[in-house]
């Protein structure tokens, strides 16, 4: 590109109806679009996390939030690890599950309808 049309972002130029705008002041926050995408995958895991039965809910919760190991999370329940690791492998298989759903909203219409 020659170095005669280039501009720096923060540069003003003038605008469409004469004013003097500044071209960064037009591009996305990338940062804030970024934390946006965080609250939705939070409120989309929240959701998922709702529809799990109680007990993989609990364990999901302990082991990946606490850090719990499959063995003290097995204590707890009276369980061995090998059933803990089977209830977890279970309760993330019900999570992608839930989490590949679209999401419902009122009148029980989906966000793409």
């Amino acid at each position: 590109m020659a170095e005669h049309r280039m501009s720096s972002l923060d540069a003003p130029v003038m605008g469409e109806e004469g004013e003097m705008i500044v071209l960064a002041d037009g591009l996305p926050d990338l940062k804030a679009r970024e934390a946006d995408e965080h609250k939705l995958l939070a409120l989309d895991i929240d959701r998922a996390l709702g529809q799990l039965e109680p007990r993989w809910r609990d364990v999901l919760v302990a082991r990946f939030v606490t850090g719990e190991s499959a063995a003290e999370i097995g204590r707890r329940y009276g369980r061995t690890e090998q059933t803990v690791t089977g209830w977890i492998r279970e309760a993330i298989g019900q999570m992608k599950l839930h989490l590949e759903e679209p999401a419902r909203v009122a009148g029980g219409e989906t966000q793409n309808e």
